[in-house]
């Protein structure tokens, strides 16, 4: 029964298997395939592929598959397919893009637009920095116990967007300095009812001798919306310290991190060796191959998105899916009973609901 199904066909290309790695892309294809009761084929082209090409590669894979997944960079071979599903007054077959990361307002388009709820998934990676910097790593009290630091209540501040790789122009940092300082929820509607912070933390000896920072790392900036919803994560957390957003390229002096999430390639510190606690946005999922440092995994891979956007696709006839990503906490890695609660707690949180 399970192959007589129409299957799902999923828009590969050689990045996507790189970044995946095929064994590994196998594991979620199969894990995907149980979920929704489907095989899922891929359709592997080459990044010149022409979008016609594209859908007589689909055709050929499967007459009437049951939906179609692109990648965004192929998203004009996803609107000539379902040009062409439209002329077929037969077919049920649904066709879904993976978001590039940018905001979609609207519901014009021809195919179901999939993306992270990313507001969602920084505000529950500020709860879990701020458990993870809630104890100050034993190589940070060696290397700058005794220097001059910000004192424990010193409000949130963020980078110069210069140093972090970027330009003035394309990261107001006069603005994150007011919404760091702001007591207001995030200005999203995806927010219901933030709970109040955290106040029972036990600060370090240490705490306000030295400079702690949280850094974010990126290769994409985040959104105004995204960095005020990491910043009401950490104050719930009951984090109110440095917070530092940093391009992947940038160096920075990463012996004063407490916790670092991980949303980009990070480059320059994976490469400093430093024992900071990761929250690791990653689709790569064998822990085996994960630095020890890393406490919280955090997958919005394709093979994750598929068997819920098929569940969410006929819900009020939405054509924008947003999903928020899932946590898991590497409990073996956390020693400390009471932080490992909270983290498990914290990617729990239903502070945020879904439109």
């Amino acid at each position: 029964m399970f192959f007589l199904r129409p299957p799902v066909i999923l828009v590969s290309d050689i990045y996507f298997s790189a970044v995946y790695g095929r064994k590994y892309e196998n594991i979620g294809r199969i894990d995907a395939s149980f979920k929704i009761f489907r095989q899922i084929k891929i359709v592997r082209v080459m990044e010149d592929t022409s979008s016609l090409s594209i859908t007589e590669a689909i055709q050929k894979s499967s007459r009437r598959p049951a939906a179609v997944f692109f990648p965004y960079a192929y998203i004009e071979a996803a609107g000539l397919y379902a040009k062409v599903l439209a002329e077929d007054n037969n077919s049920a077959t649904k066709t879904f893009v993976f978001s590039d990361g940018n905001n979609q307002d609207n519901n014009d388009f021809p195919f179901y637009y999939v993306k992270s709820h990313t507001e969602v998934d920084y505000y529950r990676a500020g709860v879990c920095a701020a458990s993870l910097a809630s104890e100050t790593p034993p190589a940070l009290e060696s290397a700058l116990a005794g220097g001059g630091g910000s004192p424990p209540n010193t409000p949130p501040q963020t980078n110069d967007p210069q140093a972090a790789g970027g330009s003035p122009e394309s990261a107001p940092a006069q603005t994150d300095n007011a919404i760091a300082q702001t007591d207001k929820p995030p200005d999203t509607a995806a927010v219901k009812e933030l709970p109040e912070p955290k106040s029972n933390k036990t600060p370090s000896p240490i705490m306000g001798k030295i400079k702690r920072n949280v850094f974010f790392i990126y290769d994409k900036e985040p959104s105004i919306p995204e960095k005020t919803a990491f910043y009401e994560g950490l104050k719930y957390g009951g984090f109110s310290e440095n917070v530092d957003f940093t391009n992947s390229n940038a160096d920075k002096d990463w012996r004063t991190a407490v916790s670092v999430v991980v949303a980009g390639s990070a480059k320059t510190f994976f490469q400093s060796a430093q024992p900071a606690p990761i929250v690791l946005f990653s689709w790569y999922n064998n822990i085996n191959y994960i630095p020890e440092s890393v406490k919280i995994l955090v997958n919005d891979s394709p093979y994750y998105l598929i068997p819920k956007a098929l569940s969410l696709a006929d819900s009020e006839g939405q054509k924008i899916i947003i999903i928020p990503s899932d946590f898991r906490v590497l409990e073996e890695r956390i020693g400390n009973k009471r932080t490992k609660k909270e983290l498990l707690d914290a990617v729990l949180l239903k502070a945020f609901i879904l439109r």
